[in-house]
C-alpha cells in the first residue's frame, strides 16, 4: 500500500493542455471504481495485498478519500528443482474514505516446470481482495497503525497449479515509524485456511519486516525479510525469504520498483526478480 506519489494527475492533465482536465480525471475514476464493484458483486467465488511494490510488506498509510492507486508488474520465481513461475499482477487500490480502503489484485500466472514429462501452464490465478481501516495516525512515540482484511478466492484453476483451491481468510495488523528519511515496516497477520477434504492443511502465522530508506529526491532503497508458517502439516519447514531493492519515482504521479530476492530455506523460491509501476492519481 505504498504511497509514493502525490494526486496531481488533474494538475499535469492541465498542464499539457486539457482544459477541461477534472472532468477528465472524475470519468476515470468513476469507470475504474466501476470495475471494482462490478467484480466484488458478480464474483461466484469470494485474499495478500494493499500496494508495496516491490515488498511483500504492507504500508499502513493508507490513500487519500477519492484517490486511485494502479499497480502493475511482472515477477520471476524459480525454484530449487528448477521449476519457474512468471507472475504478471495487476492491482486497482481505492480510498473510500481518508481512513478506510479497497484493494483488489488480479494476478496472470505461467508456470514452467523442470520436468519434460509436465505440461507448462498459464492462465488466471488465485484473484484477491483486501479491506483496511487506519485507525491510528503516526506521532513522536507511536507509529501508523492499521488493521487489514483480506480474502484471497480459489478463481485459480487447482487442477493446473493456477491456485491453491481454497478460500483463505486473513487478519492483519501494520505499523509503520518513521526515523527521518529511514522507514521501519512491520506486519503481522494470521491466515485462516481453507481445508479441503484429503488435504492435510493448517491455519498460518505471518510476521514481515521491512526497511525503506530515502537515498535521494527521488531514490528510495528497500529491503525485507519475511516468512509464515507452513499451511502444509507434513512439511520439514517454514518458508522465508528476503529482498531488496528500490523505487524510483518518475515524477508525482508515477513510480518504477524494481527487487532481487531469494529464499532461505527449501521451502522457498531459490530466486525471486520483481519489477513494476505504480500510478497514483
Amino acid at each position: 500500500m505504498l504511497k509514493r506519489a502525490s494526486p496531481v494527475l488533474t494538475d499535469t492533465i492541465k498542464r499539457v493542455q486539457y482544459p477541461e482536465g477534472d472532468f477528465v480525471v472524475n470519468i476515470i475514476k468513476r469507470i475504474l471504481l466501476f470495475v471494482i464493484l462490478f467484480i466484488v458483486i458478480s464474483s461466484t467465488q469470494t485474499f495478500a495485498l494493499m500496494e508495496n511494490r516491490p515488498l511483500n510488506t504492507s504500508e499502513p498509510t493508507l490513500l487519500k478519500r477519492g484517490q486511485f492507486q494502479i499497480a502493475t508488474g511482472g515477477t520471476f520465481l524459480k525454484q530449487a528443482n528448477n521449476d519457474k513461475e512468471w507472475d504478471w499482477v495487476s492491482d486497482i487500490e481505492y480510498g473510500i474514505f481518508d481512513w478506510f480502503e479497497y484493494d483488489i489484485e488480479i494476478p496472470r500466472v505461467s508456470n514452467i516446470y523442470g520436468d519434460a514429462d509436465l505440461e507448462n501452464v498459464n492462465g488466471l490465478g488465485d484473484i484477491s481482495m483486501c479491506w483496511a481501516v487506519n485507525p491510528v495516525k503516526e506521532g513522536k512515540f507511536i507509529p501508523t497503525i492499521s488493521f487489514a482484511c483480506y480474502l484471497k478466492t480459489k478463481s485459480g484453476d487447482e487442477d493446473r497449479n493456477l491456485g491453491t483451491g481454497t478460500n483463505d481468510f486473513t487478519i492483519q495488523l501494520l505499523m509503520l515509524k518513521t526515523f527521518g528519511k529511514l522507514s521501519v515496516v512491520m506486519n503481522f497477520g494470521y491466515t485462516f485456511v481453507g481445508k479441503p477434504s484429503g488435504e492435510n492443511l493448517r491455519d498460518t502465522f505471518s510476521n514481515n519486516y521491512a526497511l525503506k530508506y530515502e537515498l535521494a529526491d527521488k531514490l528510495v532503497l528497500v529491503s525485507e525479510i519475511y516468512g509464515q508458517t507452513n499451511q502444509n502439516k507434513d512439511a520439514s519447514n517454514d518458508p522465508w525469504n528476503m529482498l531488496g531493492g528500490f523505487i524510483y519515482n518518475i515524477n508525482d504521479f508515477l513510480a518504477f520498483d524494481c527487487g532481487v530476492g531469494t529464499g532461505l530455506n527449501s521451502e522457498s523460491p531459490a530466486l525471486r526478480v520483481t519489477s513494476g509501476f505504480v500510478l497514483t492519481f
